[in-house]
């Protein structure tokens, strides 16, 4: 199983395996936003990270990147929301389960704990 240690690397995994052809295009185009690390990532009740992918034109995708059950590989979910609850991200922003925004993240965190 591929290790992640940046984001870079979780963008260039998304890329070559999403079956979304659109969530590609704008990964290249646009690129995104690592919101970091969630453990669990719902349903699927096993840890991972969530890039937000946005289109040229506005379209929104909230993609998750799981390692699978037998953590040999990922899977690709698209999510309808962010659970902030489960945000398990780290102070540094060179983090990957920190995201992009770890200051603005858990805050968002601290906020659905409301």
């Amino acid at each position: 199983m591929i290790h992640f240690r940046t984001k870079n690397d979780i963008l260039s995994w998304l890329e070559k395996h999403c079956p979304r052809k659109a969530i590609v295009r704008s990964l290249s185009q646009n690129g995104a936003d690592l919101l970091g690390g969630f453990d669990p990532i719902p349903p699927s009740g096993r840890p991972g990270w969530i890039v937000r992918v946005r289109s040229v034109y506005g379209k929104m995708w909230l993609v998750a990147v799981i390692p699978n059950s037998k953590q040999t590989d990922y899977e690709i979910r698209i999510l309808q929301k962010v659970s902030w609850e489960h945000y398990i991200g780290c102070g540094d922003s060179n983090c990957i389960y920190g995201g992009d925004k770890p200051w603005l993240y858990r805050s968002l965190k601290e906020r659905s704990k409301r």
